[in-house]
């Protein structure tokens, strides 16, 4: 008898170290399964506080895309902001908005009106600080404004520079009259 289940344990040798050898390669398929199940999560909740964040950025953005025609309010925001740089000399100019499209070619517009750029071209003679500030105070305002190429050239010997700088202002018009 003990012969008999010598030879019979001797013979599922092979069958147990089959069977141990699948539970070792699934323990380990189970551990990669819940490593790819965090990286999951993490992805996931990233995403959620990605999306959080750039809804408030877009609710910002909203905020700076005031309704009606804007133009004179644009060019009050800019003056304010020279003379809280102390500029004295800016001249400002403007050229006619266009009008934006959506991904899809299809116009920007909401109950206000549609989305203009409009462009503007701020030119001056001032300090590197005070051309900062200004940027900033910009920046800053009640509008959208994105500042897309600037150029400083310094003026010897006073140490300050003359700038030019372009940028873009964004807001809903009204298309009363507008092509």
């Amino acid at each position: 008898m003990c012969a008999i289940s010598s030879v019979a344990g001797a013979l599922s040798w092979p069958k147990v170290s089959a069977i141990m050898q699948m539970r070792t390669e699934l323990r380990k398929q189970a551990g990669e399964f819940d490593r790819a199940a965090e990286a999951s999560e993490s992805v996931r909740k990233y995403k959620g506080s990605e999306s959080a964040r750039l809804a408030v950025q877009i609710a910002e953005y909203d905020a700076k895309l005031p309704a009606g025609e804007a133009l004179p309010e644009l060019l009050e925001s800019a003056r304010r902001a020279s003379q809280a740089a102390r500029i004295t000399d800016m001249i400002i100019s403007t050229r006619e908005p266009d009008r934006l499209e959506d991904i899809d070619e299809s116009l920007l517009q909401n109950n206000d009106g549609q989305c203009y750029r409009q462009p503007i071209v701020l030119s001056g003679r001032t300090d590197y600080r005070s051309f900062a500030v200004l940027l900033g105070d910009l920046a800053k305002g009640r509008r959208l404004v994105l500042a897309r190429e600037f150029i400083l050239e310094k003026i010897e010997p006073a140490g300050d520079v003359a700038f030019r700088a372009e940028a873009d202002a964004f807001c809903f018009l009204k298309t009363k009259g507008r092509r």
